[in-house]
């Protein structure tokens, strides 16, 4: 079952987050689904979690993804909960739960950014002190080669 390949199905981002997912947008081009998924792939590395508040109103519709999309999500879930996963995706509350982790995954790889790449020019009302920050895109790259780098133990 594809569930995340249902026309309707759609992801919304924690609030909290959204100006840093337009930062983003802006800075690289890249959609809010590859930001997700970016942020995903870097908290779920990290095992850092941070705990979804509350939904805001930017969102994806999973049926943008694509199947590699949606097979890197779905290999997460398995990894998230192996016992249970083939027999309960199914279940609507089940997806729902998975949907939660997947964020609070992304939550925690966007501190990760907000941290280690965006550092002093992020304030607390989590705006951007935009003339501060040059190449954000380059910075990112930068970031992204450094942990495709570094020695795994």
């Amino acid at each position: 079952m594809d569930y995340l390949a249902s026309g309707i199905k759609t992801i919304k981002l924690d609030k909290r987050y959204e100006h840093f997912y337009t930062i983003i947008n802006n800075a690289t081009s890249a959609t809010i689904h590859e930001i997700f998924l970016l942020c995903l792939s870097i908290g779920f590395k990290k095992n850092r979690r941070k705990e979804t508040g509350t939904l805001g109103t930017k969102e994806f519709r999973t049926s943008y993804l694509t199947q590699k999309d949606r097979a890197f999500m779905y290999s997460i879930m398995i990894q998230i909960d192996k016992d249970n996963f083939f027999t309960n995706i199914v279940e609507p509350s089940f997806q729902k739960e998975m949907e939660k982790t997947l964020i609070s995954y992304a939550n925690g790889g966007s501190e990760i950014l907000i941290e280690e790449v965006i550092k002093d020019n992020w304030i607390e009302s989590s705006e951007l002190i935009d003339s501060h920050i040059k190449d954000l895109d380059l910075e990112l790259a930068k970031y992204i080669y450094q942990e495709l780098e570094a020695i795994p133990f």
